[in-house]
């Protein structure tokens, strides 16, 4: 059992091995091309985002369960719950069964028991489902140790690795530690209750829809082995996804040679270092010092440009009037014209082209002025059908913010691809409408579908981009 972890990632073309700085980190043992499948295994446990979950005081008021257990899509109306525990609710009888077979039989009965406890109330709302966490992996835990082999090969390498993740309990916030116990005392004060919920905290992963192009949370994943083989960087070489059939997907966003060492983002890039570095270092319990933070690369160079102080320029620094003709800035479509270009990362010649442009241009904040003003565009034209003359706009807002994810993301980042696909619709509306105004033309369309059909995995996605370019090469 003890070299089961080696073994299973062994034959993924993966070595964990040992590190001075980080204590360990997981190297590829073969080439992987990019947009190639790492690494593919359900979750030890995982429960779906809840309606209200995040808001203000969410964590004190009832939530509603409203999301399939399996695969964490938004229930239907009339759906099948399980018949034994009444707790777990699913889509359809197929997520039922699958979700069965892959670990609820195991976790069923005692999850019954947990809410039904008298004292369940006693547990913030926001925290349940942490408690139900608590008693799926110590379900699963225990049905290794009491089965061995005859459990899943993936289950028994979760539990172990599960075993392996540290809990930085004495780093955690002591207002939280009060709510864990609580949940122990609850739970009758399970050996490493506590510990668990701690291992959980600064380990877990946020699932989210691979057909989503918002990229928004729908759930929470405890997957130890992934948690235990990849380390952070804030420009990683790989990105993991959320599947409809409950699994934890690894896909390479750039090609891995044998040796390089394989890591994710545990973190959003779209934001300041300052305030990555502060959300890992409160939520991981480390201080981030990967090569875009604190290296002299050009990621780093355009993160340190990215970051200048652009408030005293915004917003009048910065187009907001849509009576004026949709411009594209020349750094953007220089940046846009090397991303979809698609061959090497041309980081040295995108900060080449962005390094004399002026905070108002290229920051943070300018980042976030695109962004609303794309959003803007399209909330009123949806609202408004003669607005039409703002596609232009809409499409010049859309090909500044892929600029701006172009410098922050790696090439084969599933955001780019999301993004592509909707500032190609934007561009061909934009074409379609009535105005003269031209920020786009076919061979642009074309190659913005053509790079999001090539880094989209969700078949709904690859379909759009498909349209498009018929679309395109028929007008």
């Amino acid at each position: 059992m003890k070299d089961e972890i080696g073994a299973f990632i062994a034959k993924r073309g993966l070595r964990l091995e040992t590190d001075a700085a980080k204590g360990q980190r997981t190297v590829a043992q073969r080439e992987f091309q990019r947009g190639e499948l790492i690494l593919s295994i359900p979750p030890l446990f995982g429960f779906p985002k809840q309606r209200g979950e995040g808001e203000e005081g969410s964590a004190n008021i009832e939530c509603t369960d409203d999301r399939c257990c399996m695969c964490f899509c938004v229930l239907p109306l009339r759906h099948p719950r399980c018949s034994q525990c009444g707790v777990s609710q699913y889509c359809s009888p197929e997520c039922l069964s699958a979700h069965w077979a892959q670990r609820h039989h195991f976790e069923c009965l005692r999850l019954k028991a947990a809410t039904e406890n008298a004292d369940y109330g006693r547990v913030k709302p926001g925290f349940r489902p942490w408690m139900r966490m608590v008693v799926g992996v110590n379900c699963a835990v225990d049905a290794c140790a009491e089965t061995g082999s005859r459990v899943p090969r993936w289950l028994r390498v979760q539990a172990l690795a599960w075993a392996r993740l540290v809990s930085h309990r004495d780093r955690h916030p002591c207002h939280i530690l009060r709510q864990y116990e609580e949940i122990s005392k609850v739970l009758g004060s399970p050996t490493g209750a506590v510990d668990a919920l701690c291992r959980f905290g600064c380990n877990n992963f946020v699932a989210t829809a691979e057909d989503d192009p918002s990229c928004a949370a729908i759930g929470h994943l405890c997957c130890p082995l992934v948690s235990l083989l990849l380390n952070h960087s804030c420009w990683p070489n790989a990105a993991y996804s959320f599947t409809r059939k409950g699994e934890l997907v690894v896909s390479a966003l750039e090609d891995i040679s044998p040796g390089d060492e394989i890591s994710l983002a545990y973190t959003d890039a779209l934001q300041p270092r300052g305030r990555r570095r502060k959300e890992l270092a409160a939520v991981y319990f480390f201080d981030c010092e990967c090569t875009r933070c604190s290296g002299s690369t050009p990621h780093a160079r355009i993160d340190e440009l990215m970051d200048r102080d652009a408030k005293e320029l915004l917003p009048s620094g910065l187009p907001t009037d849509f009576a004026m003709p949709a411009a594209v800035d020349s750094w953007v479509r220089t940046v846009v014209r090397e991303l979809l270009a698609g061959d090497t990362r041309a980081d040295a010649l995108m900060l080449e082209v962005v390094e004399g442009q002026l905070p108002r241009d290229v920051s943070f904040a300018a980042y976030s002025h695109w962004c609303e003003c794309q959003d803007e565009c399209i909330d009123r034209v949806s609202a408004d059908g003669s607005a039409q003359w703002l596609w232009p706009w809409a499409a010049a807002a859309a090909l500044h913010v892929l600029a701006f994810y172009a410098l922050v993301y790696p090439p084969a980042h599933p955001l780019i691809g999301h993004q592509c696909l909707k500032t190609a619709q934007l561009a061909w509306n934009a074409l379609q409408s009535a105005s003269k105004q031209s920020v786009a033309d076919r061979a642009l369309v074309k190659a913005l579908a053509t790079c999001a059909q090539n880094t989209l995995q969700a078949p709904a996605l690859k379909r759009q981009a498909s349209t498009i370019l018929v679309l395109a090469d028929e007008g």
